[in-house]
């Protein structure tokens, strides 16, 4: 047997051994609903979301019965990639959106299409976490403008208008 042979071997196995053992990634308990435009979509999926507070925030949208409606966008301009992403929470049984959003914009000096994407994502990731961090406030609103739908949908008909003379 060659010689290089027999030296790669013992060292492709342990390479092998050892990346068998090394920790993957542990994939989140729960998984938070959300909209968002397709691009984003398919970035979330690759990269998950990534925030202080995720299991909390999470586990408290699905006992609520809530997602997150993300709005974004992303470019490069001016020798400047830039994300930016708007953040609210709706009530997924209802459709009923909550009044308060947040939103951020990040930017870098690397000026390309992929990087914008990932600063998109990192804006996501940080308006979660501000939202995590005042989640009581946010589920308020929801339950708010629910409220307020329920009274001006039970307020009756105005009568019909005199026909003119």
């Amino acid at each position: 047997m060659h010689p290089t042979r027999l030296i790669l071997i013992p060292a492709l196995a342990a390479l092998a051994a050892s990346a068998a053992a090394a920790p993957k990634p542990a994939r989140p308990s729960c998984s938070i609903s959300y909209e968002a435009p397709a691009d984003l979509t398919e970035t979330i999926q690759a990269e998950r979301f990534t925030f202080d507070g995720y299991d909390a925030f999470c586990a408290l949208l699905d006992r609520e019965g809530l997602a997150i409606d993300i709005v974004s966008g992303d470019g490069v301009l001016q020798e400047r990639a830039f994300g930016w992403a708007s953040i609210r929470l709706v009530r997924m049984a209802t459709r009923v959106y909550g009044s308060r959003s947040r939103a951020v914009t990040t930017l870098s000096r690397e000026a390309t299409t992929p990087e914008a994407r990932r600063l998109t994502l990192q804006s996501t990731n940080s308006v979660l976490r501000d939202i995590a961090s005042d989640a009581d406030s946010f589920v308020r609103s929801v339950a708010e403008e629910e409220a307020r739908l329920r009274r001006v949908l039970a307020l009756p008909s105005p009568p019909p208008a005199a026909p003119a003379r």
